[in-house]
């Protein structure tokens, strides 16, 4: 009877084994935790993204604010593991300036000025339902490097201004490029659809927050020294809300037994 007993042990031990090492068992997969590893590429197209504008006026003269709402494309590729994404890409983030300044009481020019950045996002994404759910929920974070290379860094656009045909006030104009490089943080959400066993349709919602200024513009009188000098820059930061659609190819899979 004890030894009935032992061989009844090692055989449930030696089943276990075997649902682990050879996962393609019709038996095993009841026991065994398959995640798959799979790779992803896709486009992003991001819209009602507006850059928030810093604004240093001590008159009351200035009014500035970032010119939108405005579209950000962009095409990503990624790595999926479980529940967990890492994803890179490129997007077309606009950074736009636009004001409006009182020359006089009854005096107003307007306009507006923009410049294109490339931002390369570095993101993780957590999804909050099990891999394999049709529908699921996902929070994501990360930094991402913009930069801009047509441009120099400095002045990049001066013009002066006559306020009034009768009088000799000038108003400078000067639009200054600070850093061709710089960080953006990133946090967000998304709510993904399965469309089919690898396509997948997604909405999101993102913010952008810069840590340094990257451009802005700043206006000087001459001849009038209650004008002062008024700036508005901007840093890019800003909220889009936008779609995805992601393509899935899967390189591999990993085996866990429920028993470990």
């Amino acid at each position: 009877m004890k030894h009935a007993y032992l061989f009844f042990v090692l055989l449930c031990s030696l089943t276990a084994t075997a649902q682990v090492h050879y996962p393609d068992g019709p038996s095993s997969l009841r026991n065994v935790i398959i995640r798959e590893k799979r790779v992803y590429i896709g486009f992003d197209l991001g819209g009602g993204y507006r850059n928030q504008v810093l604004v240093r006026d001590r008159t009351g003269r200035l009014t500035a604010s970032g010119h939108g709402p405005e579209l950000v494309p962009g095409i990503v590729a990624g790595f999926q593991r479980g529940s967990w994404s890492y994803e890179t890409g490129i997007y077309n983030l606009p950074s736009t300036i636009a004001y409006s300044l009182a020359f006089q009481p009854s005096q107003r020019g307007s306009g507006s000025l923009g410049i294109q950045y490339a931002q390369v996002p570095l993101r993780v994404r957590k999804n909050l339902f099990g891999p394999g759910q049709r529908l699921n929920i996902g929070l994501s974070g990360g930094v991402a490097a913009l930069f801009n290379y047509n441009l120099p860094k400095g002045v990049i656009q001066l013009r002066q201004v006559q306020t009034s045909p009768d009088t000799s006030v000038l108003l400078v104009d000067r639009s200054k490029l600070f850093r061709n490089f710089s960080v953006l943080l990133e946090i967000g959400g998304e709510v993904s659809y399965r469309l089919h066993k690898s396509l997948y349709v997604s909405g999101y919602l993102r913010q952008l927050i810069g840590v340094e200024r990257l451009w802005g513009k700043e206006f000087s009188s001459v001849q009038y020294p209650e004008y002062g000098t008024t700036t508005a820059e901007t840093r890019a930061s800003g909220l889009t809300a936008g779609v995805g659609l992601r393509y899935h190819f899967t390189i591999g899979k990993s085996y866990r037994s429920i028993f470990d």
